[in-house]
């Protein structure tokens, strides 16, 4: 209350050139100090980002040699084998949740994933039968599985160079 006193008390004074000025002065101050506020968010988005996918990527890389293991393995464990495909499919449903609140679902990587996380969850779920070919069957499609899990995984890349700083934080605003 005591600052809209002190403006109908100094009327003449505030609204003339003097307070015009500082107003505007004041104005410039307050938007360069928000500007640095919003880049130093958005850096910190992007560098949490960033992170995230470097773990994401370290994470199917290590599922990938499982799974390369159980394929060349003279006697493959089934069980095992579907169990890494499960986990790759959870590890990826999780990153495409994260990244989809992002980008939304129109982005031709995170619609990548999406099919690479249905791909992986069916192809744990296929059954293996005592023929060779249900098993063949098995491997193939767990190859394919993993085949448009990197798909997305090498896109991400190129992606995140050129999308990721301009809509980290103008997204929720709109613009």
């Amino acid at each position: 209350m005591g600052m809209l006193r002190w403006i109908y008390d100094n009327k003449q004074w505030f609204f003339s050139g003097i307070g015009v000025i500082i107003a505007s002065i004041a104005s410039y101050f307050i938007r360069d100090l928000a500007r640095f506020i919003f880049r130093k968010i958005r850096q910190r988005k992007v560098n949490i980002l960033r992170s995230n996918v470097a773990k994401f990527r370290d994470s199917v890389s290590i599922i990938e040699a499982k799974w390369i293991h159980q394929r060349q393995s003279s006697n493959p464990d089934f069980d095992l084998a579907a169990s890494i495909l499960s986990q790759a499919g959870e590890q990826t449903l999780t990153f495409w949740k994260e990244v989809s609140g992002i980008f939304g679902n129109d982005s031709s990587f995170v619609s990548d994933l999406q099919e690479a996380v249905y791909s992986l969850n069916e192809a744990s779920k296929k059954r293996q039968y005592l023929s060779f070919d249900s098993v063949k069957d098995f491997w193939s499609t767990g190859e394919q599985a993993f085949s448009m899990l990197m798909t997305a995984v090498n896109k991400l890349p190129e992606y995140h160079k050129t999308h990721w700083h301009k809509r980290m934080f103008w997204k929720r605003r709109g613009k």
